[in-house]
């Protein structure tokens, strides 16, 4: 009786020990993939990263070593890199000076990288409180069978890993889906009127100036935030007026970048606060229903004898 209650425990820890493996594995490829199974991008929102993005964090904090000395590589965050590639690009064929336009950048850059930063410490806050239930409710199951001699069933053990996995991997899909959701048109916006502030003292034709910077590309923009979207009429108006009546633009503009810059610190906030409430939303859909299930199975068994 002993060697056959031995043999079952052994058995049992094989099953459960495999599951815990996989679910192990499963969670370190989540960990060090690319953002290639939840990358979402479009032709103006130009984001890639990685999913804990600490490489991310790195280039940007490469792009402000960059704007700051000149020295390192070439800046390769967000649409930074892009942007920059552009006034140098105008620096070359039109002998426009980029150094205003560089300290333009410097201010919401460093905001963006601190953004960037704080977003990392709650997604891995969030996968290490998702990490602690998991571990509690294994611990619950492997003690709770072992103590009170019940069989382990392996396909309630992969459910139960297939559950808390696919919660994880939400909770990544979904700060990505949000992210590009509150920060559409964001990117082409700063973009533009960076770069249409870079043209202005150039002797190119209005619809030139128009065209290289891309400013069209942000007022044709739809779907946007109600504070985007007053940007985006502001800038139109200004626009029409500067070929209308030649007034000045350069004011309309620096004050234009001040209220994108506000608009997306409002933006940040926004996310943020969503990406805490989806971290106990997750929690409570797919780690607490995991263990309330597994308890719900064990207290069955003893019915169905």
């Amino acid at each position: 009786m002993l060697k056959l209650g031995v043999s079952f425990a052994i058995s049992s820890l094989e099953v459960l020990m495999t599951i815990v493996i996989l679910f192990v594995l499963f969670l370190a490829l989540i960990w060090f993939s690319p953002l290639s199974w939840w990358s979402l991008s479009s032709e103006h929102f130009k984001f890639s990263s990685s999913l804990f993005s600490p490489s991310l964090v790195r280039r940007g904090k490469l792009a402000w070593l960059w704007i700051q000395s000149g020295e390192g590589e070439w800046p390769n965050y967000k649409f930074y890199g892009d942007l920059l590639r552009e006034l140098q690009r105008l620096t070359k064929l039109y002998g426009a000076t980029p150094k205003a336009s560089l300290e333009r950048i410097k201010r919401p850059l460093l905001q963006d990288i601190r953004f960037e930063t704080k977003m990392r410490e709650i997604r891995l806050s969030g996968i290490a409180q998702f990490m602690a239930m998991a571990l509690m409710t294994w611990s619950f199951m492997v003690l709770s069978r072992l103590i009170l001699g019940r069989e382990f069933d392996a396909t309630f053990l992969i459910l139960i890993a297939t559950l808390q996995a696919s919660g994880i991997a939400l909770y990544l899909g979904l700060e990505n889906i949000v992210k590009k959701k509150i920060f559409n048109g964001y990117d082409c916006a700063y973009e533009g009127v960076v770069a249409l502030q870079a043209l202005l003292p150039l002797g190119l034709s209005l619809k030139e100036k128009r065209d290289k910077s891309g400013i069209d590309h942000f007022l044709a923009k739809k779907d946007l935030s109600v504070d985007l979207e007053r940007v985006r009429r502001q800038l139109q108006i200004a626009l029409t007026q500067w070929k209308e009546f030649g007034r000045p633009l350069e004011q309309v503009l620096a004050d234009n970048l001040d209220d994108i810059r506000f608009a997306q610190e409002m933006a940040q906030e926004r996310l943020i606060k969503r990406m805490n409430g989806l971290k106990f939303l997750i929690a409570a859909l797919f780690f607490l229903s995991a263990y309330l299930l597994d308890l719900l199975g064990l207290v069955n068994s003893f019915f169905i004898e």
